[in-house]
Formats: structure tokens, C-alpha cells, sequence
């Protein structure tokens, strides 16, 4: 089932595919499985997905490859003459300062409002706005854990880690790659990127949280009973 459902996600993309396989990993590992049967089916994943890695290298278009090369080797000639590579990231995200630019008449910024809208709102706000943006994101991540802690359900807590890994993912990726911790993706922040599908994504996984929150004290009374029958 594993396999399959990648590769659906494969024909959306690369990113897709990841989140979703970091997903299903997080969940198999908080599962009640053995430990075992866990490293083994952790072990044949990893595999899988690095046979599948090395494949696709070779059959990915261009600019994907060049996100990642430029990454390895971002003083690369070819990549230091980019209109937009990483080491022009680097030095729009630098120059911002604690209080931002306040104007964007001399710079202009690619997809400022989907992939690079933590930068553009490092460049424009600074980078006391960032912290601030980062926390406040982090803190919705620390609630959704702090409340699967507090379940007794395993159903309900293999959801939010799901959940959590999910919205982790994306905060981390798109964050990471504006610094240079990461190649350049198409890795949404969440809630903050504009477009249809993040936002669908992300009101869904908050949704999920949500019900399940809604339901606490319902699953704890249900699991007394049945302790009790």
C-alpha cells in the first residue's frame, strides 16, 4: 500500500512524495508494532526510497538538478551568475536587518508570495518579524503535541503525529531553505504561502487536530467502560 500510494504522490511531485513519506514513517514508528517488524519495515522503506532516489536523479528535469548542485556548490561560476540562486538569497536575507527594508522598489523577488514568502517578509519586516513568525508557527506544532500527550487513544495519537509531521515538514523546509539549510523546493510555509492546496492542507490537518481535541474526554469515558466490561 505503501509503494502504490507513493507513487500517486510522485505524479504531483517530489515534495509531495517527501511529506508524505516522512508522514508515514513518523506514524509507523510511534505505532505499537514491534520494534522489529518497525526496523524492518523502516529498513525496506529507506532502501526503496534510496533505489528510487538514485533512479530518478537521472531522469529529473534540469532546474531540479540544478537546486541541488547549486546547493552542494553554491560558489559554482554557473551558479554565482543565477539571477536568483542561493547566495542571492543569502544576501537578501543578511541585508534585511532587525527592521526589514519597508521597500521592495529595489529588489524584486520570485514567487514572493508562495515558496519565498518567509524572505520577502524577512526583507520588507526584518529579522525580529521572522522570530516572532517562527515562534508563533512553532507554538501551533507545540499545541498539537502537547495535546497527543495528553490522550489515551492510540489512534487518535498516531493522527497528530502524523499531523505534527506533516506541518513540521513544511515549516522546516521552507524556513531551512531561505537560510541555506536546504536546496530550493517547492515547500510552502504553512498558512502564510498563498495557493489553494496549501491552505486546503493545512485547514484539513488543523481540522483533524480539532476533532480530535473536540473528543478527548469522549475517548477517555469509552476506554473506562471498556476497562471496566
Amino acid at each position: 500500500m505503501f509503494i502504490l500510494s507513493s507513487y500517486f504522490f510522485l505524479q504531483f511531485s517530489l515534495t509531495t512524495l517527501f511529506i508524505y513519506v516522512a508522514m508515514t514513517f513518523t506514524m509507523i514508528w510511534w505505532s505499537k508494532l514491534n520494534k522489529k517488524k518497525i526496523a524492518i519495515v523502516l529498513g525496506t522503506g529507506f532502501a526503496l526510497v534510496a533505489a528510487w532516489g538514485i533512479i530518478g536523479w537521472m531522469t529529473v528535469a534540469y532546474y531540479q538538478k540544478y537546486r541541488v548542485l547549486s546547493f552542494l556548490n553554491p560558489y559554482n561560476a554557473e551558479y554565482l551568475t543565477s539571477k536568483f540562486g542561493l547566495l542571492e538569497i543569502h544576501h537578501l536575507f543578511v541585508g534585511a536587518g532587525w527592521f526589514g527594508k519597508h521597500s521592495f522598489a529595489d529588489q524584486f523577488i520570485p514567487e514572493a508570495h508562495t515558496n519565498f514568502v518567509f524572505l520577502s517578509f524577512t526583507y520588507y519586516y526584518g529579522w525580529l518579524f521572522a522570530a516572532i513568525l517562527i515562534v508563533v508557527l512553532c507554538l501551533v506544532a507545540l499545541r498539537i503535541m502537547f495535546i497527543a500527550r495528553n490522550l489515551n487513544d492510540t489512534y487518535s495519537k498516531l493522527l497528530l503525529a502524523g499531523v505534527v509531521m506533516v506541518y513540521t515538514v513544511q515549516l522546516v523546509g521552507n524556513v531551512g531553505m531561505i537560510v541555506g539549510f536546504f536546496p530550493m523546493t517547492n515547500m510552502s510555509l504553512p498558512f502564510i504561502s498563498y495557493g489553494l492546496m496549501p491552505i486546503l492542507l493545512n485547514a484539513f490537518l488543523i481540522g483533524i487536530v480539532l476533532s480530535i481535541y473536540r473528543r478527548k474526554d469522549l475517548m477517555v469515558t469509552n476506554t473506562l467502560h471498556g476497562n471496566q466490561q
